[in-house]
């Protein structure tokens, strides 16, 4: 038996990888009242600027500040500026990052521990809003108990 092929111009198909999906472009200031922060029922609102300056595909990164403002604890909480870190945007525009303030070690009252909560402010970036948020549970035992903070960012990109 004799088998014979015909035709053919020498060339095989290639494997072309096809293409991840687009990631939304989260660039650009957002101005607003960027943090909130609530511990128990106390509630304190600062106005700030969250600057997102940097984006690599899916990975992104900027800087923040926050203004002096009111606490509900009898007090104004200093301004605050820092570094936005660990960001990563995803197709449907849902993101994750971190907030750094260079030099600070996060302090805590004596006899407090963190015992759970989130490591990075999750959210979303739809249209020209971005909202994230994060929460921490802490215990300072028997006398103050248990409570959970709440960290919220919310702002307007022009």
């Amino acid at each position: 038996m004799t088998v014979a092929g015909c035709g053919g111009g020498g060339s095989s198909p290639t494997n072309t990888p096809t293409p991840g999906p687009p990631f939304p472009n989260v660039r650009g200031a957002y101005f607003g009242q960027l943090f909130i922060s609530e511990v128990v029922t106390a509630r304190t609102t600062c106005s700030g600027t969250l600057t997102i300056n940097t984006q690599t595909q899916d990975r992104f990164s900027g800087s923040f500040i926050q203004q002096s403002c009111q606490t509900n604890f009898g007090g104004p909480a200093p301004p605050v500026s820092g570094n936005v870190i660990d960001g990563i945007v995803r197709p449907d525009s849902g993101v994750t990052f971190n907030l750094n303030v260079p030099g600070s070690v996060p302090t805590l009252p004596p006899g407090c521990k963190v015992t759970g909560g989130q490591a990075l402010l999750n959210g979303a970036v739809i249209g020209n809003t971005l909202q994230a948020s994060r929460t921490t549970q802490y215990d300072c035992g028997p006398v103050v108990g248990s409570f959970m903070g709440i960290l919220r960012i919310q702002g307007t990109r022009p």
